[in-house]
């Protein structure tokens, strides 16, 4: 997986029931153009309802371009920066975003190299308030142990899953 260069990651749906055809048939046909243009930078999940569900990681030119095309061709239907909901954790309750980051490890990696890329001590420090250093995940503990070591401390043990 080549290197990220995103600033924010997006929830879009769209719709493909108005177009001729069967919307699912068409459902797929628009998440295999995404596939094929975007390959790793924008997951999606295809309800199979007329309605697909996409996660762009794309820098901000093209996100702009694509979100233009959509409202163009009247299939926008919302349009949602998760960048906050990610970073914090509140995302993984989401079922579509469980069903689309949690599939595969390469999609897992994508969104903890995101993460690593864009999480701060203080959004750390508000997880561990809100939630317990328990459910930190292994980039969130990573930031917290960069800032201890930083001041010249130790954490005390190490992340859970470490050996």
């Amino acid at each position: 997986m080549s290197k990220l260069h995103c600033n924010q990651v997006s929830r879009i749906v769209i719709r493909t029931d108005h177009f001729e055809g069967d919307p699912e048939e068409n459902g797929s046909i628009v998440c295999k153009m995404i596939r094929e243009l975007f390959n790793d930078r924008i997951l999606y999940l295809d309800q199979g309802d007329g309605k697909v569900v996409l996660y762009t990681f794309i820098h901000n030119a093209f996100h702009e371009k694509l979100i233009a095309s959509f409202k163009f061709h009247d299939m926008l239907i919302s349009l949602e920066d998760i960048t906050e909901d990610i970073l914090s954790g509140e995302a993984e309750g989401d079922y579509d975003f469980r069903c689309v980051f949690f599939a595969t490890e390469d999609r897992r990696e994508l969104l903890e190299k995101f993460k690593r890329n864009h999480l701060t001590l203080d959004i750390v420090l508000d997880r561990i308030h809100a939630k317990g250093i328990e459910s930190l995940s292994s980039s969130e503990w990573a930031v917290l142990q960069d800032a201890t070591e930083k001041l010249g401390g130790t954490i005390g043990r190490k992340f859970p899953d470490a050996s």
